[in-house]
C-alpha cells in the first residue's frame, strides 16, 4: 500500500469535520512548503562570475540579440 493509498484509507474513517481539520492541515503543510524557500538577491547569484560588461559589449549582445526580431509590424 502506497503512503496516499494509507492517506486516503485513513480520511475515509474519519468524520466529516475531522476530515475538514485534515484539509486545512495539507493545505497547511502545502504553504510551509512553497515559503520555506529563501530567495537569494540576484547579486549574490552572480557574484564570483568575475569580468566585466562594457557598454560595448553590450550594444553588441543587444544588437545580436535584435537582429532576427521580425520587422513586419507597421506603426
Amino acid at each position: 500500500m502506497t503512503i496516499l493509498e494509507k492517506i486516503v484509507e485513513m480520511a475515509k474513517a474519519l468524520d466529516p469535520e475531522q476530515q475538514q481539520k485534515a484539509i486545512e492541515y495539507l493545505d497547511q503543510l502545502a504553504r510551509e512548503r512553497t515559503r520555506a524557500k529563501p530567495r537569494r538577491s540576484l547579486k549574490g547569484i552572480c557574484a564570483g562570475q568575475g569580468g566585466s560588461l562594457s557598454l560595448e559589449d553590450f550594444q553588441e549582445l543587444r544588437r545580436e540579440m535584435w537582429a532576427n526580431f521580425p520587422r513586419d509590424i507597421e506603426p
